[in-house]
This record gives structure tokens, C-alpha cells and sequence, in this order.
């Protein structure tokens, strides 16, 4: 079993999303057969809840946590105990013990918030334009609502300036009407490619289809998102109109002529 709880000096830091130590431990017929500190920055909770996963975690000992990723961890088949607000090593040991279940308090967050933190979610798609080669540029004095930011790549057989228009799925509620809006905003010439941040819905899927607009999910396995994919334009899946050999060229296969 391996247990995870984020730290902050002897106690448990009172939130998830913004610790920066976790202490993971590998425990074996109630005791610590082994244990480490590791260090988390990058983007509140999704870098966290990425953490986790990585070192394939079975039990979160934390304080407070928002109910996005208490779900999303209980998803990823991690389990929850919040709020826990004492020293590490006594919950460590109450909950080998078989002690802390007692404290579990529930959660009553109300439903019908937005399904994910927007500030984590544009910090999480800037980070994964960045590191595939992506410049970012943020003006909400020239941007549009609901365009979070704007990434820009050189095409690598013309060498002009690609613009995306990216919006991050979590100003609106409903993402139908959110994707209207974004749609109707970005038709400019001047954006050459449009990308939603957001969980894949059948939904979403189709109306992203349906309007010419990739679609990122963020929290999909696909190679197809990973830091610099193997591809001429990363990230972008619908060609370009005057750019469309460029979408055919990878780091294995480089067109010629």
C-alpha cells in the first residue's frame, strides 16, 4: 500500500492544491517499509492529482481539498481521507491502525459549480503550450471573452506565425453555450486554429467537431497532448488552410520538395 499525505513543516498542510511536499510512504502489514519527500510545484491541484498517480498512490491523507479533486482522485481509484489536520506521522499511523476512518468528515460542496477550477485549468494548458514549443500571450485588453490566452508557433515549412485562440472550459456552466460564444469570437481571420480545454462529453465532442475546433481533454492519456508530441505542429489535429503540408511532416518523417 502507498500513501501519500502533502506536508507542511510536522503537520498536514491544510490544502491539497497548494502544497508543495508530499511525504509518500510504502507500507507493508501496518508499518513503513519505506518513505519519501516529494517536491510538487507547477499547477495547484492538477499537478498534484498528477503526482499521485505517477507514484501510483492508493490513500491521500490531506486537510482541505476541493470536491473537483476529491472526485477526481476517487476516480483515479485513490482514496480520500479530508480534513485530517494533525501531525503526518500520527495520521500515518491512525490510519494503518485502522484509526482514522472515524475522522472522515463529508463533503457539501454545492453541485452546479463549474466541474473544474478555472485558474488551475489555464495554469495547466499554458504549462503543456509551453513545453510543446508553444509562445503564450495574454491580453485581456485585445482578447476576447472566453479566449484565455493566445499560443503562437512558427509554421516549420513557411516559417510564418501560427495563432491559437484557447479557451479553457470552465467560465460557463453549461459548455454548449460556452462553446458558442467561443466559436463566435474566434472567426477571425487572424486566429488560425481554435482549441477547448475541456473532459470529453459526447457533447462537447460534437460541437467542437461540428464548429472546425480541436478539443484537448486534459485529463486524457493520449500521447496526442504529451509535452512535445512527435508532430511538425503539436497539439493541433484539423490542418490549416496554407499550412496543411506541415501536418503531415513528424520527427520520424520529414517531407521534402
Amino acid at each position: 500500500m502507498i500513501i501519500a499525505v502533502p506536508k507542511y513543516g510536522t503537520m498536514i498542510a491544510p490544502c491539497f492544491e497548494t502544497a508543495g511536499n508530499f511525504l509518500i510512504a510504502i507500507a507493508e502489514d501496518r508499518k513503513i517499509i519505506l518513505s519519501r519527500l516529494v517536491t510538487c510545484g507547477g499547477c495547484r491541484g492538477f499537478s498534484r492529482v498528477n503526482l499521485l498517480k505517477e507514484n501510483k498512490v492508493d490513500v491521500l491523507i490531506c486537510g482541505g481539498i476541493k470536491a473537483f479533486y476529491r472526485n477526481l482522485l476517487s476516480a483515479a481509484n485513490i482514496q480520500v481521507l479530508a480534513p485530517i489536520n494533525i501531525e503526518v506521522e500520527k495520521a500515518v499511523d491512525l490510519y494503518l491502525h485502522g484509526v482514522l476512518k472515524s475522522m472522515i468528515e463529508t463533503d457539501d460542496e454545492q453541485e452546479g459549480l463549474p466541474p473544474i477550477p478555472l485558474d488551475d485549468l489555464i495554469c495547466w494548458a499554458k504549462e503543456l503550450f509551453t513545453l510543446n514549443g508553444f509562445r503564450i500571450v495574454s491580453d485581456p485588453q485585445t482578447i476576447p471573452f472566453p479566449i484565455d490566452f493566445l499560443a503562437e508557433i512558427e509554421c516549420p515549412l513557411c516559417g510564418k506565425t501560427i495563432i491559437v485562440a484557447v479557451c479553457c472550459g470552465a467560465h460557463i456552466y453549461r459548455s454548449e453555450f460556452e462553446l458558442k460564444e467561443f466559436e463566435r469570437v474566434s472567426r477571425l481571420p487572424k486566429y488560425h486554429a481554435r482549441i477547448y480545454i475541456h473532459p470529453k462529453t459526447p457533447t462537447v465532442a460534437n460541437i467542437c467537431a461540428e464548429s472546425g475546433m480541436d478539443l484537448i481533454d486534459p485529463f486524457a492519456e493520449s500521447t496526442d497532448v504529451g509535452p512535445m508530441a512527435k508532430k511538425a505542429i503539436p497539439l493541433l489535429k484539423t490542418p490549416i488552410i496554407g499550412h496543411e503540408r506541415a501536418f503531415s511532416i513528424t520527427d520520424n518523417h520529414t517531407e521534402t520538395g
